[in-house]
C-alpha cells in the first residue's frame, strides 16, 4: 500500500558532492519551519482529534491516527563518510540539538526512551528501533494533545539514512507513566498498547525518474492503521 505525499515537494539534496553552506543552512531552516507550523497547529484550538495534516503546508504521510513528516535523507557508504552523510549528520545533530533546547531541555518537556518504558512508550520504542539502529537517541516532547518524536536512522537496507517527526497520540508516551492504580487505568493502558502495537510507523521517500518525489509504506496486512489519506493527489 502506497502513501501519498506532496509531489510539488523537493527533499534536501544530500548528493555524493554533498552540500555548501548555504545548502545545509536552508535544509536547517526549512526543517526549523516545518516544527514552528507544526507546534502552532498542534497547540490550535479545535474539537477533538488531529490537526488536519495535510493542511499544515509541507509534505506529510498521513496515517490519520498519527503522522509522519519527513526531513531529511542521504545515501550512506559502507565506510559511513561519504560527504552526503557528513552534510546529513550535521543538520540532524543540529536539529536534534535545537529543538531539545527549544523545547525545555528536562525530563518533563523533552524524553527520551529507556529499557524500563512500558506499555505504549515501550511498544512506540521497540517498534521505532526495529526501522534501524539510531544515529542518536529519539527525542520526544509533548505538544497539546500528541507528541512529537524526532528519529534519525538509516532504512533497513543501511542504504539510505532518513530523518523524520514522528507526531502521534500523547497517550502512546504517557499512559502507564504512572503506575495504573485502577482496573479501568489498567484497561486503558492495555488498548494504547495494542493500538501502537497495530501503527504502521515505517516510512519511505524514494525520488522516482522524474524527480517527484513519493513516500511509500511497507505495510504488513491485518491490524495496522487506516487506510492514508492522500495529499495533493
Amino acid at each position: 500500500m502506497e502513501d501519498a505525499i506532496d509531489t510539488d515537494a523537493r527533499r534536501p539534496e544530500f548528493g555524493p558532492g554533498g552540500m555548501d553552506d548555504e545548502g545545509r543552512r536552508r535544509a536547517y531552516e526549512e526543517c526549523n519551519s516545518l516544527m514552528e507550523t507544526l507546534d502552532a497547529a498542534l497547540r490550535a484550538e479545535r474539537p477533538r482529534g488531529n490537526p488536519p495534516w495535510q493542511d499544515i503546508g509541507f509534505p506529510v504521510i498521513d496515517r490519520q491516527v498519527h503522522a509522519v513528516f519527513p526531513l531529511l535523507v542521504a545515501p550512506m557508504t559502507p565506510g559511513g563518510d561519504s560527504a552526503a552523510e557528513r552534510d546529513f549528520i550535521d543538520v540532524a545533530d543540529r536539529l536534534w540539538w535545537h529543538w531539545g533546547y527549544m523545547y525545555g531541555g528536562h525530563g518533563y518537556r523533552v524524553g527520551y526512551f529507556y529499557d524500563v518504558d512500558e506499555w505504549g512508550r515501550k511498544v512506540l520504542r521497540d517498534k521505532l528501533q526495529a526501522h534501524g539502529e539510531w544515529r542518536r537517541d529519539p527525542r520526544w516532547w509533548d505538544i497539546g494533545s500528541h507528541v512529537v518524536v524526532l528519529v534519525t536512522a538509516p532504512y533497513a537496507d543501511r542504504a539510505t539514512a532518513r530523518c523524520a517527526l514522528h507526531v502521534v497520540p500523547r497517550d502512546w508516551v504517557f499512559a502507564g507513566h504512572l503506575t495504573p492504580r485502577t482496573n479501568r487505568a489498567l484497561s486503558h493502558c492495555r488498548t494504547v498498547e495494542r493500538t501502537v502495537a497495530a501503527a504502521d510507523l515505517d516510512w519511505d521517500w524514494p525520488q522516482d525518474a522524474t524527480g517527484a518525489l513519493r513516500a511509500t509504506s511497507r505495510r504488513d496486512g491485518a491490524g495496522g492503521d487506516a487506510e492514508p489519506r492522500a495529499h495533493d493527489e
